[in-house]
């Protein structure tokens, strides 16, 4: 298991090193299934639709949280966070799940989320994407606009044809900015 870690961790911090590039020219039929299965996932959190969201997930999924010390990813603190397929499968088919549907129909506190894969890589039926997903909203108890956003390094398997998330890495980037 210990050398599983440390492949992940290997993988996190050399793609941290990748230059972030987004481009759809002449990519693989599997590239395109695995930015619709990105974009499947993110409209799903958006919308409030749990089933969309988890059967984006294979059911072995594992997710692998990044402590960021001193604006930097600490590989050595790396832990196997909760997020499973069971933690998720409960959190977005439990009755009051909102996910993003509520915060972005605040018009006090005008949310915006935006999300896009920046690099994908293809070895038979295994995958690797890096995507940047951020959320801008104005906090009005303070009167300022907050904006975070983060980088999660995604490992895929094709299973039974169909493209799954079997991991998660994140974030091997954050970010938070206030203005006033």
């Amino acid at each position: 298991m210990r050398q599983w870690i440390r492949t992940v961790c290997t993988i996190a911090a050399v793609a941290s090193f990748l230059p972030l590039v987004s481009a759809t020219a002449q990519e693989s039929d599997d590239h395109q299934a695995i930015r619709k299965l990105f974009q499947q996932e993110q409209e799903g959190w958006r919308t409030a639709d749990g089933a969309q969201i988890l059967s984006c997930f294979s059911e072995d999924f594992v997710n692998y949280n990044i402590p960021i010390r001193n604006d930097q990813p600490n590989f050595l603190q790396v832990h196997i966070a909760s997020g499973s397929h069971e933690d998720l499968k409960e959190r977005v088919l439990a009755e009051d799940f909102q996910g993003m549907k509520a915060a972005l129909a605040d018009t006090a506190r005008r949310m915006e989320h935006s999300y896009e894969l920046n690099h994908i890589n293809v070895d038979g039926d295994e995958g690797v994407a890096i995507s940047t997903i951020a959320w801008a909203w104005v906090d009005t108890t303070r009167d300022v606009r907050v904006q975070r956003g983060h980088q999660t390094m995604w490992l895929l398997r094709k299973l039974e044809g169909d493209w799954k998330y079997v991991g998660a890495v994140f974030p091997i980037s954050a970010y938070t900015d206030e203005t006033p």
